[in-house]
């Protein structure tokens, strides 16, 4: 059966409060933009389910996580014929699954409010729309990525500390306030490259959503004092053919690769719920 939530997982770390647990968004692959309500309120503790996550490095290998392996690999250049070793690790003393207990129910409430209704609907004309449900977290997380190479290579140069910077690591960890970033490539018959960040605090490696979807129909098939919370008539409009002028937003029950709207190569990984293994406590 296929899972009801996806984990969307970057290579880049977002701050706490950049993303809410409860908000609608229309990109999954930019939370932090464009989300809605403005002002989101933090679920209650009680609304939440918070989890330790025992096997994150394990999903976070560089067999599974080749995306954010290359970004990283991009600030050194060299073009080798053969390559032995490789090495990538994320590692953190502490990884943390939050998710809503009733997101079915909060989505509901979120709908009842006109701001929200209209919201809707003007975004539903360009974009998809998500709900966020959760979030997975590091804490104190250190990327470490690592080469080796034998035999014959084509070009090789040292890269300063520097040119990394300048290079656009913001781009990857993004308000991350790295404290520590270093390269070296060495040269022979045998080379190797390392690069380390440090990141500290708890930070937002991967955001979990379900899809809304829609469905539209007329209102001779239901009573305006009859209309669900989640039923509205539209503010902007019915539909062209004007066979529908209620829409009805609800969560999936079930999402694949294809919901998420972007494309294979825009994300590093995606995790669906049943890939986490939970420490009991």
């Amino acid at each position: 059966m296929p899972p009801s939530t996806l984990t969307v997982i970057r290579g880049a770390f977002l701050d706490l409060e950049e993303v809410a647990i409860g908000c609608l968004v229309p990109d999954v692959l930019n939370p932090g933009q464009d989300y809605w309500p403005e002002k989101p309120v933090p679920p209650r503790p009680d609304q939440l389910t918070k989890r330790t996550i025992e096997n994150l490095r394990e999903l976070f290998s560089a067999e599974k996580h080749i995306g954010l392996r290359t970004k990283l690999t991009h600030f050194f250049s060299g073009d080798f014929v053969h390559k032995t070793e490789s090495k990538f690790e994320i590692k953190t003393p502490k990884s943390t699954g939050y998710f809503l207990k009733q997101p079915r129910s909060m989505f509901l409430r979120l709908c009842k409010e006109e701001n929200t209704k209209k919201w809707i609907e003007e975004t539903l004309r360009d974009s998809p729309i998500f709900f966020v449900v959760g979030l997975v977290t590091v804490t104190h997380a250190e990327v470490e990525d690592g080469e080796s190479h034998s035999k014959a290579y084509k070009t090789s140069a040292e890269v300063p500390v520097s040119s990394i910077i300048s290079s656009g690591i913001a781009d990857i960890f993004p308000n991350a306030n790295v404290l520590d970033v270093g390269g070296a490539v060495s040269l022979g018959d045998m080379s190797r490259r390392s690069s380390s960040f440090f990141v500290p605090g708890e930070r937002v490696i991967g955001v979990q959503y379900r899809k809304v979807h829609f469905h539209l129909f007329s209102e001779n098939k239901v009573g305006e004092a009859t209309l669900k919370p989640n039923q509205w008539t539209m503010f902007l409009g019915g539909d062209r053919a004007g066979s529908g002028n209620i829409l009805e937003a609800d969560l999936q029950d079930s999402m694949d690769l294809e919901d998420l709207e972007v494309s294979d190569d825009a994300f590093d990984m995606i995790l669906d719920e049943d890939e986490f293994v939970f420490k009991d406590e």
